[in-house]
């Protein structure tokens, strides 16, 4: 008979699904990036002559970039073996260190006890997962750009080190790790808005604007990025079958069911809407601060012409 005790042990509370999740998505994030970067330095150490690189940073620079009229991150990979071992070495080393020296042991075992820990756990974990690429979206000018970039990166370093530990060759587990990247990039460009818009008719993206109560234009608008996640969640895990097999499983079938979408859709659905709650608050704050500045502005030019 199962101890109970054990096997409670193993589950993991909601809040330590989201700190685990933030945690191994951050790693995930950094062991791409650390990838990309040992291998550029290695391409970089190929390309530049010996002697070209006493002259400083720039005059380096310059001689690696016109060392070749092709020389970006398609001639690197186009290495094959050679860069593909560099990339996936990178990978694994960050990803290695990380876990030995900055995650915590009970966060290795927060993390392992998700699947065992329901629903609600899991949500959790993937909002702490996807907190990352979310955050970056902040930065003016380019935050939708590092969004998108956080998110393909997070599932190259995830897809690539899963693919080398069930077995794929470096070359194969990048090609599966940079495809899944991809298409995770990709699906950040779906619009919950403009699929629900096709389902349900063409006024469905003017609903919005037509609607004067500010908590029922809240709710559609959650509402509609709910729907937006449930579609992201479907396309990512509908694809990724495709993605094996074409890369490092040739005789994988493809096992991605109704039952299976569907529950992705409504793990999707919930994600989006805690999110999307959060950004109507965020913007709600944003909005209020705008409303007292434009107050107050006409007040602070009054006081000043009456100092004149």
């Amino acid at each position: 008979m199962p101890d109970k005790t054990q096997e409670n042990n193993k589950k993991t509370n909601p809040a330590q699904g989201f700190l685990s999740g933030l945690a191994y998505g951050l790693k995930n994030i950094a062991s791409a990036l650390g990838g990309y970067v040992y291998a550029s330095q290695k391409q970089f150490e190929r390309d530049v002559p010996a002697e070209n690189k006493d002259g400083g940073f720039m005059q380096t620079l310059k001689s690696w970039f016109y060392s070749s009229p092709d020389v970006n991150m398609a001639h690197m990979f186009g290495n094959g073996k050679q860069s593909a071992d560099e990339a996936v070495h990178g990978m694994e080393k960050i990803n290695d260190s990380i876990d030995k020296n900055v995650i915590p042991e009970n966060v290795k075992k927060w993390q392992e006890g998700v699947p065992n820990s329901g629903f609600i756990t899991q949500t959790a974990n993937s909002i702490g997962n996807m907190t990352p690429a979310l955050a970056v979206n902040t930065i003016p000018v380019v935050g939708s750009f590092a969004s998108v970039s956080a998110f393909a990166a997070e599932s190259i370093g995830e897809s690539t080190l899963e693919a080398k530990n069930q077995g794929a060759t470096n070359e194969d587990a990048l090609k599966y790790g940079t495809t899944m990247g991809v298409i995770g990039g990709a699906a950040q460009f779906i619009p919950g808005g403009a699929i629900t818009k096709r389902i349900f008719g063409k006024e469905i993206g003017k609903v919005t604007e037509n609607i004067a109560r500010p908590f029922v234009k809240k709710a559609v608008n959650v509402a509609i990025n709910a729907t937006s996640q449930g579609f992201q969640g479907v396309a990512i895990d509908a694809a990724e079958p495709i993605a094996r097999k074409e890369t490092f499983q040739p005789n994988a079938e493809y096992d991605y069911t109704i039952g299976k979408a569907a529950s992705d859709f409504v793990h999707g659905a919930a994600v989006g809407t805690i999110i999307g709650g959060a950004r109507e608050v965020g913007r709600e704050g944003r909005e209020e601060d705008n409303n007292t500045k434009e107050q107050n502005s006409p007040q602070e030019s009054q006081e000043t012409r009456t100092h004149l």
